[in-house]
């Protein structure tokens, strides 16, 4: 994590090894992810394009655990292989107004991702 930040890294691209590497990320906790986005600066952005979006909950979840409500996540559909995507944004702050339990659409307490993360941990 240190080396890619060093040089200045601002877009992370994480094609194919979440799924080929599921079993060490677990085992981890998905530390990476954790560490990553903890110590990235606003403006990092990170696409995970994998065969299955059965781990994006566990990505997201320890992206939120390392940056807080400034990680906003999003799972755009693609429509050549009917599948997701997972983007990862580090933000500044967390959205004016999110705040008092009221849920930022992108953020770790929106429904609509709990929802859609839901069905693909099942």
């Amino acid at each position: 994590v240190e080396e890619a930040l060093a040089g200045g890294t601002r877009l992370f691209v994480a094609s194919y090894v979440v799924a080929e590497n599921a079993v060490a990320l677990r085992d981890s906790d998905f530390v990476f992810f954790e560490e990553l986005f903890a110590r990235a600066p606003a403006g990092t952005l990170m696409l995970v394009l994998e065969t299955t979006h059965r781990q994006f909950p566990a990505v997201a979840r320890a992206a939120w655990r390392g940056g807080g409500d400034a990680v906003a996540a999003a799972c755009p559909r693609v429509r050549s292989n009917r599948g997701y995507s997972l983007c990862l944004l580090k933000r500044s702050a967390a959205p004016a107004g999110v705040e008092g339990g009221e849920a930022d659409a992108f953020g770790p307490e929106s429904e609509e991702l709990s929802e859609l993360f839901s069905r693909f941990e099942e």
